[in-house]
């Protein structure tokens, strides 16, 4: 009975239209629902970082970017699998441990035993800087480079900016590897000369052009686990060097007793320290790309504390041990002291030329990619022609920069000065403070001021006394 009633009402309200304007009523009030939930969630991706001012306590400033970790994990799962935690902290040794591990007895020459308190500070901070350029990424999903980060802070000018300081900072990386190369292998083969057919090649020209035709098909890797074989052997090789250098110094003949006397602290070579050790740790232009590459980038934090902790060490012990080993004498390589005729300083220079091959795609591929995004639309930046001619291209010019400037020591305390400080140092808090707004805590806000204080002095200082020497040395050739 009641189903005959039913039905007849339905008929009923088909026939007069008043059904169908219930329908009609019905789906009405699903649109709103549902643009309603839509501006909701709007509202809520824009409060990460721009809360509303009325429901928002003081606390609720203090709370970290994101309100939980479940939250967090969440928003920055990758999804390709990407490199466990053990992994990225190998790469991101193989980045930081890397070839300023032989110049760090000379900032002891240079500065005084007050140049391990610089590199204690510089770790502190550029380990901070790090963690702030992870807050940065978790903020947003959209950010995946270190440009998208300026663009996110002050636009298209600041990702232009933020940009060309990036890849020059890249670009000065990959020459400092090259005349590393140069000036090790002519330690190891001096003398060789090469002449054909008129052209003639001195020792430098010909390993600058021997070391292009060996990084040459490591940029042409796409495989990010070959990549991680080549991490772990920069690491094995970093680890090599730090073994030779005690073992040079427990050898007879050499001790540690010549700088035993040495100046607690020289004030004109501090600027040449803060150099130094600004190159030494600034991997901030690759950090994103690591972050990126993790499984679960949660534990991004963790593995810049583990590197940082570990390359305090590695570069402490490394500028102690190697001062002690040769005072004064100490050159701005530490390989080119060790006696000829050891075979531990034959393995160091060896394992000191492989090492950079290690590490010159893991700077080169971001200039690379970062140059292709700069192309105009006339060329295919996809094309397999465009991939291997620019990064030919871009390795040649390499080494012509390396052959034009042979000055290494200063060459790096130029590029750790202006270069490194401004990408580790100073635009990280200046861009976190920017993106971060109201969430970031007042000792957030305090660190910061003093980081860029500290980097704005410390460039000042250090690109003065580089340049100041650069003059110096030109006029002295």
């Amino acid at each position: 009975m009641n189903q005959s009633l039913l039905a007849r009402d339905c008929d009923f309200e088909e026939k007069t239209g008043v059904g169908r304007e219930k329908v009609k009523m019905k789906e009405e009030i699903e649109q709103v629902m549902v643009e309603g939930r839509s501006e909701s969630a709007n509202i809520e991706e824009e409060s990460l970082f721009t809360p509303n001012i009325e429901t928002t306590t003081n606390d609720d400033l203090r709370l970290p970017l994101f309100h939980s970790e479940e939250e967090l994990t969440k928003s920055t799962a990758s999804s390709d699998g990407g490199f466990s935690l053990i992994q990225t902290i190998f790469n991101a040794l193989n980045i930081l441990a890397g070839v300023g591990i032989i110049s760090t007895p000379s900032t002891v020459k240079e500065a005084g035993w007050a140049s391990l308190v610089i590199l204690v500070v510089f770790a502190i901070v550029c380990c901070y800087t790090g963690i702030l350029i992870g807050y940065c990424f978790q903020s947003k999903k959209e950010l995946l480079t270190y440009p998208d980060i300026g663009e996110a802070a002050f636009g298209k000018n600041g990702r232009l900016f933020l940009s060309i300081i990036l890849y020059l900072e890249l670009y000065s990386f990959c020459v400092d590897f090259i005349l590393l190369e140069t000036d090790n292998l002519q330690k190891i083969l001096p003398g060789v000369y090469i002449a054909i057919y008129g052209i003639e090649l001195n020792s430098t020209q010909c390993f600058g052009v021997l070391t292009a035709l060996v990084v040459l098909p490591t940029i042409f890797i796409r495989n990010k686990r070959l990549l991680n074989y080549l991490s772990g052997f920069g690491v094995f090789a970093t680890f090599s060097v730090f073994v030779s250098v005690l073992c040079i110094g427990a050898s007879e003949g050499v001790g540690f007793h010549n700088g035993s006397s040495g100046s607690i602290v020289k004030w004109s070579g501090i600027p040449f320290a803060i150099g130094v050790y600004g190159f030494c740790f600034t991997g901030h232009a690759v950090f994103p790309e690591l972050y990126t590459s993790m499984s679960k980038r949660t534990d991004f934090n963790k593995a810049l504390v583990v590197c940082f902790l570990l390359c305090t060490v590695i570069y402490g012990t490394v500028a102690t041990s190697g001062y002690l080993m040769f005072g004064e004498s100490t050159l701005t390589q530490i390989t080119l002291n060790m006696p000829k005729n050891n075979i531990v300083t034959w393995i160091a220079l060896i394992i000191t030329v492989v090492n950079p091959l290690t590490k010159y795609s893991f700077l080169m591929n971001p200039l690379a990619k970062g140059v292709e995004g700069l192309l105009p639309n006339q060329i295919n930046a996809e094309s397999t022609y465009t991939f291997y001619g620019l990064r030919i291209t871009l390795v040649a010019s390499t080494v012509y920069a390396a052959l034009f400037f042979p000055y290494y020591g200063i060459l790096i305390a130029l590029t750790g000065s202006f270069l490194s400080l401004l990408v580790a140092v100073i635009l990280p808090p200046i861009c976190f403070l920017k993106i971060a707004k109201n969430k970031a805590s007042t000792l957030q806000v305090y660190l910061c001021y003093v980081i860029i204080a500290l980097g704005v002095i410390g460039a000042g200082l250090g690109t003065y006394s580089s340049i100041l020497k650069i003059f110096v040395q030109k006029n002295s050739t």
